[in-house]
Formats: C-alpha cells, sequence, structure tokens
C-alpha cells in the first residue's frame, strides 16, 4: 500500500502523465525537434527525512540501481563533504524518484513491492545507508562533546561513527533531503528523465574547484 505523503508536500499542476518526448543524442544528423509539443510533467515536491528514503530502500520498496543509473561513484571524500553539508545546514539537491504506482506499473508489478525508483541522487542516498551502516566516519570535532560516546582514532585525529553517538537520532534528524516525484509510466521515460536531469551544465574543473579551495583558505 503506497505511504501517504508528507503533510508539507506541494503538487504541481500539470497536463496528465505520458512519456516524455524524445530526446535524441547530439550526433550528426539528429535534431531537436520533436513528434509533438513538449508537454509538462507531473511532479510532486516535499522534504523527506533521509530515514524516509532509506527505510523504504531497505524493505524493497523504492529500487536505487535502476537499469539507467551508473553504479556507487563517490570517493569517501565526497561523501564526508556531504555529511558536513547535512550537519551545516547548506542545501543538498533534492532526490528525483518516480513513482511505479500508476496502472501500466501495476500490470509489469501486480505486487505493487516497488513503489518508487531512483532516478537521481543515488550517491546522496547511499551515503545516508553507510552512515546509518557504521560504514561511514566522520570528524569527531564537528558534533558536541556530549553526544560523542566513542571514536576511531586515524591520522586525521579521533573520527566517529554512527555507533559511536549517545543518540544516533540527533544527527539523523538533521539530515534532511528535498524529494521531487515524478509520474512517468515506463523504464524508458525514466531513463530520459536522467538523461535531462544529469545532461545539463558542465562539471567544475580542477582549476574551478582549486580556486574555491584556496579562497576558502584564505
Amino acid at each position: 500500500m503506497p505511504t501517504p505523503e508528507p503533510a508539507d508536500a506541494r503538487r504541481v499542476a500539470a497536463p496528465p502523465a505520458g512519456p516524455l518526448p524524445d530526446t535524441p543524442p547530439e550526433r550528426p544528423g539528429m535534431t531537436r525537434q520533436t513528434r509533438a509539443p513538449l508537454t509538462r510533467l507531473p511532479t510532486t515536491a516535499s522534504l523527506w527525512s533521509v530515514e524516509e528514503y532509506t527505510s523504504r530502500i531497505r524493505r524493497g520498496e523504492m529500487l536505487i540501481d535502476p537499469p539507467y543509473q551508473r553504479g556507487p561513484a563517490w570517493s569517501d571524500q565526497q561523501r564526508i563533504d556531504l555529511m558536513r553539508s547535512w550537519l551545516q545546514g547548506v542545501p543538498v539537491p533534492a532526490v528525483v524518484l518516480n513513482e511505479r504506482m500508476g496502472p501500466a506499473w501495476r500490470r509489469a508489478d501486480p505486487r505493487m513491492h516497488v513503489n518508487y525508483a531512483v532516478v537521481d541522487g543515488r550517491q546522496r542516498l547511499e551515503t545516508a545507508l553507510a552512515w546509518q551502516a557504521g560504514q561511514l566516519a566522520i570528524p569527531a570535532s564537528w558534533l558536541p562533546a556530549d553526544w560523542i560516546r566513542t571514536t576511531d582514532d586515524t591520522d586525521d585525529g579521533p573520527y566517529l561513527r554512527v555507533t559511536g553517538l549517545h543518540n544516533p537520532r540527533r544527527v539523523g534528524r538533521l539530515m534532511d533531503l528535498p524529494c521531487v516525484r515524478a509520474q512517468v509510466s515506463t523504464v524508458a521515460a525514466e531513463a530520459a528523465l536522467y538523461l535531462l536531469v544529469n545532461g545539463a551544465g558542465t562539471p567544475q574543473s580542477t582549476v574551478d574547484l582549486a580556486r574555491a579551495t584556496a579562497i576558502t583558505a584564505g
């Protein structure tokens, strides 16, 4: 049975759901023209706690690795940086899900075991799962001393895992992730959405990041 939406859910008005228009690859001889005018994608935006995602993943209700997704790609440093963002309240990009609860999905999965597929945000969610499983450690200096029960000694000083907290829920309550839920009816349409979400923009270069790092250091 689908879980009721959080109270802060915000529905975005849109035409009826349907496949995303073709998004042709940028190759010579290909066109960006579509067979029909573009339509708005029905979405719902809300704020979920990390536990709302990870509990669904553990129960098998949320598919974190659909076939168009890349595999685990983040380094420990990237995961630790995300934990710092959560602890400091730095805005973290939304996870994009697709709701697999419509008639087409029911025909493919009559028992409706999978309710959501992760279109974008796998690395963020895997970071949360690693923290909750005690597989990720952060600098102990990031948290108040009276929150900490035990630490691990490292070359960078004491580090802390979730198992070393007196009350792990204190950190868990700081780990919110915005959620945008789409409603498309095929895996191909999910893959097209994945390409649109991940294909825009230009990755930061080493020079770009080094410049910001130098400014941070003063």
